[in-house]
């Protein structure tokens, strides 16, 4: 027995002693080689990146995803020994693409030295108190290197969620917090850190009112509400022509996103009698231009489509048409973003072999697949446009329009697009998948009218015929 706690305690002792040898590797490891990573949140969520390397070696070759022109953010590098740099794009291995705002920057480094890389990052938090959403740039370096990556994060109420988990939370001091994470070579495919928080003090709203359209929004993104409320009053009449009506006093208010909305471009809530303010998720506004000004356009055709009476019942048109409405006029006004987003739905559309499952798409009833629904929504816009001409949407709106009635069913629409056309274009959606079930409403609406025609008819036979029965039988008894 005592033997066997000798050999078991030998054991622990031995296995003790590796980790601790592996520990301190680790660690000698990451303080002997590595690049450091230092970014300063201030309190409107703007950043100040720093990227540090120690290099102890000859003829090091090194290379670092740094800001690339178009995202507008100047880097530049401090250095106390000679080195050699090459700007190239930054590729995607897995797409074989290249990455929008970022360049790949390779260093040659002769001999031992240090250098520091050094640029502004704007809106790396995006805070509407108490909400914070932080997103860190491009993480990415040489395969064979690790990172320690330092975030100061300034007025922090609490930490709700983060990923990747930190190693380390460091607090400054009551309101300031101190975040450290490490890369390694092997989690190249983690790049990104995302902080979800709560910052303290009170939102300062600022209202701004450009003609129809009203602005809610922090001080902090004053300008940017007004850029939108210029971009609607520009396109206006644009809107206003395909649609044939007109709206007053439409409010647009900015959020920031909380877990799980970051997908989540914009929404206009509805009850059963109007639609609410427009809401536009501010991260956008980091994406290429177009993508958050489409976002704003999208929303905005909610209400003109509710204006002349299609409820968002019928979900899929209002997607659909919001969609391939706000493409069009973006791509007129000539942001590249708009293009990117039209390739990718039309390339991913063509290859769907049924749109119909959009059919049943609801505001009650949302799918897993978001995606496809909004891909195939704006693929029956996109074939009807390439099959009867940008006209037929006009000429559907107008008749909608002066129906004055709510839309509710997608048969109703295809009835309209029927007399519009002089086809039958009921064939169309068939083949697209659509089941049409509450369908044929008209034909059901006539049907029933000429039942009830008959009816009328046959009782009015049925009474004309007694009253002359009656009337003679009296005659005959008078007689």
């Amino acid at each position: 027995m005592y033997s066997l706690r000798k050999d078991f305690l030998s054991l622990f002792l031995l296995i003790l002693i590796l980790i601790s040898n592996s520990i301190i590797l680790i660690k000698a490891q990451i303080e002997e080689n590595y690049i450091e990573y230092f970014i300063k949140v201030d309190n409107e969520g703007s950043a100040i990146i720093e990227i540090s390397y120690k290099n102890n070696k000859e003829n090091k070759i090194i290379w670092i995803a740094v800001p690339s022109e178009r995202s507008l953010s100047k880097w530049f590098i401090e250095n106390d020994t000679l080195i050699y740099t090459n700007l190239s794009p930054l590729i995607d291995i897995s797409t074989n693409s290249t990455y929008y705002f970022y360049d790949n920057l390779t260093i040659f480094m002769p001999y031992p030295g240090n250098f520091k890389i050094k640029y502004n990052f704007s809106m790396s938090s995006l805070i509407y108190e108490p909400n914070a959403y932080f997103m860190s740039p491009h993480i990415m370096f040489s395969l064979n290197e690790n990172a320690l990556i330092k975030i100061l994060l300034q007025n922090v109420e609490n930490i709700e969620y983060y990923y990747p988990k930190p190693y380390k939370e460091e607090k400054i001091n009551e309101k300031t917090l101190l975040l450290y994470f490490i890369f390694r070579s092997f989690s190249q495919r983690i790049n990104r850190i995302e902080i979800y928080y709560k910052v303290t003090g009170k939102v300062f709203l600022e209202k701004v009112k450009i003609n129809r359209f009203i602005g809610i929004t922090p001080l902090r993104y004053k300008k940017i509400m007004e850029n939108i409320l210029f971009l609607y009053n520009e396109i206006y009449e644009n809107l206003s022509k395909i649609f044939h009506t007109n709206l007053e006093n439409v409010s647009v208010r900015f959020f920031t996103p909380k877990l799980g909305e970051v997908s989540i471009q914009g929404y206009t809530p509805f009850n059963a009698s109007s639609l609410g303010d427009i809401y536009l998720n501010i991260f956008y506004i980091r994406f290429i231009k177009g993508y958050f000004e489409q976002a704003a356009i999208h929303e905005l055709i909610h209400h003109f489509l509710w204006s002349i009476g299609i409820s968002p019942e019928v979900l899929w048109f209002h997607e659909g048409a919001a969609n391939f409405f706000s493409i069009y006029l973006i791509k007129r006004i000539g942001f590249e973003g708009a293009e990117m987003i039209e390739k990718d739905f039309i390339n991913k559309g063509k290859k769907m072999e049924y749109l119909g499952f959009i059919e049943s798409w609801t505001p009650y009833h949302q799918p897993i697949n978001m995606q496809d629904y909004y891909i195939a929504s704006y693929m029956v816009f996109y074939y009807l446009n390439e099959t009867y001409g940008f006209e037929i949407f006009e000429k559907l709106f107008y008749v909608i329009n002066e129906k004055k009635e709510i839309i509710k069913e997608t048969s109703e629409i295809v009835h309209i697009l029927n007399d519009i056309t002089g086809e039958d274009t009921s064939k169309k959606f068939l083949e697209w998948g659509f089941s049409l079930s509450n369908g044929n409403y008209y034909e059901k609406i006539f049907s029933y009218k000429n039942q009830i025609i008959e009816s009328i008819l046959i009782s009015l036979i049925i009474i004309f015929i007694a009253l002359i029965f009656r009337i003679a039988i009296k005659r005959k008894f008078k007689i």
